[in-house]
């Protein structure tokens, strides 16, 4: 559905994805791209182009595809992407996904676009940008010295970018079985050097029987071997340019794969993983799930297929292990990390208006669900006649202001102000289904606007929240509200 009113808001994308590079930085660009075409933007990708370049991924997801010829230079991709630019903006945001972006080419790309996001995940450089993304646990400061003093950092797993089918398939990832019958190989890109025949070949010698579905591109070198060996080997699947990675992870009981992006997708769907550790940059992603206890890290050896081979058998013969593990992977990644980072760039548009005395049973029945009274300060599910008079009470009390908030023409949350002299006091949840896309913050801030806007005698807003509800803590953090012990508050204008 697109909003009207932003018919003409574009983000543009900058990142490249070769057989080189691996398709991780645009399959994530990607899934952030379709969830803010969803909120009305217009979504355009720059990317270069080659021979064993994965730029056909934008083209097959609907969105406007700009390639840049030959090699990456950077004193020259600035230039170049401006020039083919024209005509084009200007832009809402820039995302950039690029390990080779640096600050000289930030600034010259700032007169095409208003905010700049980078992701990132190495933390080695410098950037010129508004917003930093980097899903990487950590230490929280690793970016204060690189980042300008006003950037928003966005760090840890709970923003990791996965498509919404891996969030839609977590209730079945975690009712697998603990018993090994099913095991996941994908070490994405073209993997050189047959990791996956390697670990088919671990796995075979550890359990024989147990089925295998392995993942590899179609730039694989490996690709006619692998075909020949799985001719052979009834219980070996073998999957070219797999589509439907998340029903896969679904279905395994164990994972065997490279340390990247996807290593968050295995931890959304709760699937245990043994992560072979290819390259530098995904050491501190391994050394991270380790730490959350989702996976055990493997470095890439000259005895990687013994090793793997011991490993896989002990964690099969160890169930409760795996049910643990299963467990803090889905604790670590949630699948609502687009909708955060989408919010952050370029935030919802949320309406406010006041709630209307017929509406008090559709008030209640939000109220009731089961996910909002898991955050409210009192859980306790309302009976409809206590609501009815509280809801006659307050409608007529000319000091309680009781908004609904509607984006993109559908109903999202309910918002109510209590106001005393100079304070008004915040009641928020948004209607079932809407949590987790990013509309808390934007149906808030909407709030406060209106309330302004009527009462300006206003000066700050209150908010108390049970100290074990970080939903609520995380919303109003990021609405710059201050702790004051067991509640928040912000002063407006500050």
């Amino acid at each position: 559905m697109t909003d009207g009113s932003r018919a003409n808001a574009s983000i543009l994308f900058r990142a490249d994805a070769d057989a080189a590079i691996g398709s991780g930085h645009l399959r994530r660009c990607l899934a952030l791209a379709d969830r803010l075409r969803e909120w009305g933007y217009e979504c355009l990708f720059v990317c270069r182009a080659s021979a064993q370049s994965f730029n056909g991924l934008v083209r097959d997801a609907g969105f406007g595809l700009i390639e840049l010829p030959g090699p990456f230079d950077a004193a020259r991709d600035a230039e170049e992407m401006i020039a083919a630019l024209a005509g084009h903006g200007p832009f809402t945001a820039l995302v950039v996904d690029h390990y080779r972006i640096d600050p000289a080419w930030e600034q010259r790309v700032r007169a095409i676009a208003s905010r700049i996001a980078v992701i990132d995940d190495l933390a080695d450089r410098r950037h010129d940008c508004d917003l930093l993304l980097d899903v990487a646990p950590g230490d929280a400061a690793r970016y204060d010295a690189l980042v300008p003093a006003d950037c928003r950092k966005l760090l840890g797993p709970r923003y990791a970018l996965l498509r919404p089918e891996f969030a839609r398939r977590r209730s079945e990832g975690l009712a697998r079985s603990r018993t090994v019958a099913r095991i996941l190989v994908s070490f994405g890109g073209i993997d050189t050097d047959n990791l996956t025949g390697d670990a088919v070949a671990a796995i075979r010698a550890a359990l024989p029987d147990v089925a295998i579905d392995a993942v590899l591109t179609s730039l694989s070198p490996h690709r006619d071997r692998l075909q020949r060996q799985a001719g052979e080997d009834a219980k070996l699947s073998l999957h070219i340019d797999a589509t439907n990675m998340s029903e896969l992870m679904a279905a395994a009981d164990l994972a065997i794969g490279a340390g990247g992006s996807t290593s968050w997708e295995r931890a959304c769907l709760g699937l245990p993983s043994i992560v072979g550790v290819i390259a530098e940059n995904q050491r501190e992603t391994a050394r991270a799930l380790e730490d959350y206890g989702c996976a055990v890290a493997l470095p890439v050896g000259p005895d990687f297929g013994i090793e793997l081979q011991q490993l896989v058998t002990w964690l099969s013969s160890r169930p409760a292990l795996l049910s643990l593990m299963s467990g803090a992977g889905a604790a670590a990644v949630d699948g609502r990390g687009v909708a955060r980072v989408a919010a952050a760039i370029a935030p919802p548009e949320v309406a406010v208006r006041p709630v209307d005395a017929d509406e008090a049973r559709k008030v209640w029945e939000w109220r009731n669900a089961p996910e909002i009274r898991a955050t409210a300060v009192d859980p306790a599910e309302i009976p409809w006649d206590d609501h009815s008079s509280w809801f006659a009470r307050r409608i007529a009390d000319p000091q309680t202001l009781m908004l609904i908030g509607v984006a993109q023409g559908r109903e999202i949350g309910f918002v109510r102000f209590d106001l005393a002299g100079e304070t008004a006091t915040v009641s928020i949840f948004l209607a079932p289904g809407h949590a987790g896309h990013g509309m808390g913050r934007a149906l808030l801030q909407a709030g406060e606007r209106w309330v302004v806007a009527r009462h300006p005698g206003v000066q700050r807003f209150h908010a108390d929240v049970r100290p074990e509800n970080g939903t609520s803590i995380a919303l109003f953090r990021g609405a710059d509200y201050s702790p004051r012990l067991l509640s928040f508050e912000r002063t407006v204008n500050d």
